[in-house]
């Protein structure tokens, strides 16, 4: 629960606050319609959803609702290019297609991001208390892995904060089966699987290589 509350309070400036960055924003921030004294956005990391990620998870999420299923052809980049090549979707993963199909684009991806950044920190917790260490210490420890680092700079893009989060499980998974528990073995496997869904993309399985 201290996690989860945490959570919300990083994030708290995007989801209560108001501060999530409008296309208009990014537009005026960037050329051709920036001038020497448009202000810049606070954050420029902020944006990539909207000038990155919607532009490919906008029509995927539409497919989705419309029973075509998920595109693995972009015709916007370029002369085309293959979904799987952009990393910014991931339908191959349940709970994005799940999320996409049945939520407005937008919506999806910030419960995406949250589920899985809570995911994470509780994976690191977890991991850190298997080893004999105290609850306090597994909050700090969930902090520092889940909110700075890789993770950080990278939380707004999905399918890198899925990449991520499942990394925990899998050595908290070895670490039980070393110590003889045959859940371990279940778990890792499980979480491996779960990365590996992800890795697909080529963009989310390189955060999880990196981590």
């Amino acid at each position: 629960v201290c996690l989860l509350l945490l959570v919300f309070v990083v994030l708290g400036r995007f989801t209560v606050g108001r501060q999530a960055l409008l296309a208009v924003d990014v537009a005026l921030a960037s050329g051709p319609w920036a001038t020497p004294s448009t202000p810049a956005p606070h954050n420029p990391l902020d944006s990539d959803p909207l000038i990155a990620g919607f532009a490919h998870t906008l029509p995927a999420a539409e497919s989705l609702r419309a029973g075509r299923g998920a595109p693995r052809w972009d015709p916007g980049l370029g002369t085309g290019e293959g979904v799987a090549l952009s990393g910014l979707v991931a339908p191959d993963y349940p709970p994005w297609r799940l999320a996409y199909r049945l939520l407005p684009a937008w919506i999806a991806h910030g419960t995406t991001v949250v589920l899985h950044l809570y995911l994470g920190l509780v994976g690191v917790f977890l991991l850190v208390r298997s080893r004999g260490n105290s609850a306090p210490a597994g909050i700090v420890a969930a902090l520092v892995a889940g909110l700075t680092g890789l993770p950080s700079v990278w939380l707004e893009q999905d399918t890198c904060t899925i990449a991520l989060s499942w990394v925990p499980w899998v050595l908290l998974g070895i670490e039980l089966a070393v110590a003889g528990d045959r859940r371990g073995v279940a778990l890792a496997g499980l979480a491996l699987g779960a990365s590996l869904l992800c890795a697909l993309h080529l963009f989310g399985g390189t955060c999880g290589l990196m981590a």
